[in-house]
């Protein structure tokens, strides 16, 4: 599949008509998926077993930053992650 470059807003030639490339769009929904996961921890942490939901929270926090990370990079560099990437 052709993957074509994406502007610093998002909106690019994507393949088949769609406005992102796969790659891009499957940042894009692993982050939203990340950062709801986290807040649905935070609240279940509120009714009960605490610890192991915060615990949850903070890791599932982490991976929502790395992914978070990545699609800025992908979007300012309009291409593939590069070495701009940053592990936490």
């Amino acid at each position: 599949m052709a993957q074509h470059a994406v502007s610093a807003t998002g909106i690019g030639s994507g393949t088949d008509g769609y406005p992102v490339d796969n790659p891009t769009y499957n940042l894009l929904q692993a982050a939203t998926s990340a950062c709801e996961a986290v807040e649905a921890y935070r609240k279940y942490a509120k009714d009960g077993d605490q610890q192991l939901f915060d615990l949850l929270a903070e890791e599932q926090g982490r991976h929502a930053q790395q992914l978070l990370d990545a699609l800025h990079s992908r979007l300012m560099t309009g291409g593939p992650l590069g070495s701009g990437v940053t592990r936490r």
